[in-house]
């Protein structure tokens, strides 16, 4: 069974802090019985690690009513994560993954609130 997962779950060091959120329950337990796809979307788009936060902020002209930028830079993420996202998504789905496992609270990654 193949399964998509954020890569800081799986110990990568792939956060904007240059660290991992690992989730011992995945590596540990069932890394035994899944194989995982890591994604990044931040580190896949080009971001450094360790890297400026980015947030989520609303903006209804944009596409989907939100835009991805970094507060500290005013630099805006949006077109290059929605052309990474298409592409990506595409490829992911021909993987035949049978779920995602995502970070909770990721501008990238995690659900809406």
């Amino acid at each position: 069974m193949r399964v998509g997962v954020s890569a800081c779950l799986l110990g990568r060091n792939v956060r904007y802090d240059g660290g991992h959120k690992e989730y011992r329950f995945l590596t540990r337990e069932l890394a035994r019985y899944v194989e995982f796809v890591p994604v990044c979307p931040e580190v896949e788009v080009g971001m450094p690690t360790p890297r400026p936060t980015i947030r989520l902020v609303r903006d209804d002209e944009a596409p989907g009513g939100q835009r991805l930028v970094c507060p500290s830079t005013g630099e805006d993420h949006s077109e290059a994560m929605r052309a990474f996202a298409e592409a990506r998504v595409a490829d992911l789905r021909e993987q035949g993954l049978c779920g995602y496992v995502l970070k909770a609270s990721s501008p990238s990654c995690g659900m809406e609130r």
